[in-house]
Parts: C-alpha cells; structure tokens; sequence
C-alpha cells in the first residue's frame, strides 16, 4: 500500500471469495503528469496462464476509454512484459531502469478520441 492507493481505482478477479487478480488504476496526473497509469498487475501463480491479466487490461481500458478519451497511458512495465503490453498497443520509451531490484521500462499507449 502506499499513498495513491486512496486515489485508485482498484480491480479485482474473484474465485471463491477470494482475489485471484488485481490491477489499480491510476488517475490522470498520479503517477506522471499528463498521462493516466495503472500498475500493480498480479495474479496468484495457481491461476497464471488463464488469461486473467489480459482480462484485466481489458476491463481497465473498457473502464478507461469511456471516461478520459483522450489522455495517453504511461506505465512502468516489468522489461520482460514488454511485449504483453505492447499487444495492447504500448510503445516502449527510453532506456531500462532498475525499479524494485527489477529491470523495467516506460512504455506509453496514446489514447485516440472516437470524437
């Protein structure tokens, strides 16, 4: 938990009662100004390779979309997901870091307006 949790929107998979999958998603300006964020994808491991963190970027842009258009996503992607998130339409940008003792990279999806 930290301080932007108050702030997020938080994304559950249930099985029994009990999480299985969750995403939290950051308003515009949280987590970088100018760009809405979500993080924290993470799925027990007796569930992983079911698809639910797909489902779960898909439930967030569903929830996205319809809400804030045209602000452009950043995230902070775990460099061995790049290209989960890039299936998703995410660019890689700049150069990896260590975040948490992990390499990752910033990757930014630009969000097209349907008005």
């Amino acid at each position: 938990m930290d301080d932007r949790d108050a702030q997020s929107l938080h994304l559950l998979g249930l099985l029994n009662k009990k999480v299985v999958a969750y995403l939290r998603a950051l308003p515009p300006d949280l987590f970088a100004p100018g760009y809405a964020s979500f993080g924290r994808v993470v799925v027990t491991h007796k569930m992983r390779g079911r698809g639910l963190g797909r489902l779960l970027v898909e439930k967030y842009f569903d929830r996205f979309e319809n809400e804030n258009s045209d602000i452009p996503i950043k995230i902070s992607s775990q460099a061995y997901l790049k290209d989960f998130y890039a299936s998703f339409g995410f660019v890689a940008v700049g150069a990896p870091y260590i975040e948490d003792r992990i390499p990752h990279i910033a990757m930014i999806k630009q969000i097209k307006s349907a008005k």
